[in-house]
């Protein structure tokens, strides 16, 4: 596929979810001079008129989508897509996978569907396991919203899923650490001592303190978790098993669960990533470094929202293998999943999935590519063909 035009795609694609950058958003206004990609762009924000258009494609990866369109219209059409209003809209959707407006639209029909014999899912909610520094352990939910505890001057409060540190004093002159639990099918968000906010996904640990030294700002991480951190002199360090984050004041994701390859991305600001006390390896927006397990250190160009869109409550997937996909959601439904075959751990598929939906919403879109089969008894979902 021309890279020209994949770039066309992905800038609308941005442009529809409203993340585009400054100079993104400036390269868009160029493509937007033109009066029919305009006009585009406008019909592309009603998804009524594109669920009624694109209800045909939705339910397809983007390649089998794209190549059900081609067979549909003749590739001469195809190859003067940008001729038509349409035929840039039906293009650019179907090559994203599953569009933005339309996703939603199809999302709630799905939900009204139900297969006998199928248990319903629902996901993960704000839960989570809080040790504090003598030992004690309390329950992190809306249960127990308010005042949580007061160590050594810092108030720890829970409130509107939002768990906060509040310190009376400057920094700590004795460092004092808590621990929080995000088990599986649960997930939190802290903000600590200094401002800096941390949303935790399931099967999680974050190790932090209740207040900050003077010299340095240092938490542990064993899972997954999305950081805006809070400008400051002292530099940020999150320590992981394979390796350390250093920052003063950015916002990125690290994926560092035991016995997989960790993952840091970025999304704004700059990073360095250290490991066993090897030079540093900086990164920018847009980047991501990989710490494989075997101590191989890889730099690597990526979209972020890929790999911490689940922070704003949506999965995005790119030629993502079904095991990848999977082993995503095992942790957010607190399911198992169980394939027929290991040929179909490798099964490819693209679109975006709302995080807040039911598991079978999304397996049901899935079914719907004709690639994969399923069913689910009890906590367990089972994939065949």
């Amino acid at each position: 596929m021309d890279q020209n035009f994949k770039r066309f795609v992905d800038l609308f694609r941005k442009a529809l979810s409203g993340s585009l950058t400054k100079d993104e958003q400036e390269e868009f206004d160029v493509l937007l001079q033109d009066p029919v990609i305009h006009e585009v762009y406008l019909e592309m924000q009603d998804a009524d008129y594109l669920a009624e258009r694109l209800a045909p494609y939705l339910l397809f990866p983007s390649e089998k989508a794209y190549r059900k369109f081609e067979h549909r219209f003749g590739k001469k059409y195809v190859a003067r897509r940008l001729f038509t209003r349409w035929s840039v809209a039906a293009t650019i959707l179907i090559l994203i996978g599953v569009a933005v407006g339309v996703q939603s639209t199809r999302e709630k029909e799905m939900q009204k569907i139900e297969i006998p014999g199928n248990t319903i899912i629902s996901p993960g909610i704000p839960q989570a396991q809080l040790k504090l520094a003598d030992g004690r352990k309390i329950a992190v939910t809306h249960v127990n919203e308010g005042k949580i505890n007061e160590q050594g001057g810092t108030l720890i409060q829970f409130e509107e899923g939002k768990l906060t540190y509040h310190h009376a004093g400057q920094t700590a002159s004795t460092i004092v650490y808590n621990e929080l639990s995000v088990p599986l099918g649960g997930e939190c968000y802290v903000v600590l001592e200094d401002g800096s906010k941390v949303w935790i996904n399931a099967g999680s640990v974050l190790k932090y303190p209740t207040c900050f030294g003077d010299t340095i700002r240092e938490i542990y991480l064993e899972g997954e978790a999305y950081f805006e951190i809070e400008k400051n002199t002292r530099p940020f360090v999150v320590h992981s098993g394979l390796g350390d984050v250093r920052v003063l004041g950015t916002a990125f994701g690290i994926t560092a669960y035991p016995e997989e390859n960790m993952l840091t991305t970025l999304v704004s600001g700059e990073v360095a990533f250290e490991q066993n006390q090897r030079e540093s390896l900086t990164i920018t927006p847009g980047e991501q470094i990989v710490a494989y397990l075997s101590g191989k250190i890889e730099r690597k160009t990526v979209e972020p929202e890929e790999y911490v869109g689940w922070k704003s409550g949506i999965y995005v997937f790119k030629d993502r293998k079904l095991e990848e996909i999977m082993l995503n959601l095992e942790r957010w439904y607190n399911v198992k999943v169980f394939y027929q075959s290991q040929q179909m751990k490798d099964v490819r598929f693209t679109g975006n999935v709302e995080r807040y939906n039911t598991i079978n919403a999304f397996m049901q879109i899935l079914e719907g590519t004709g690639d994969v089969k399923y069913r689910i008894n009890g906590n367990t979902v089972i994939l065949y063909q």
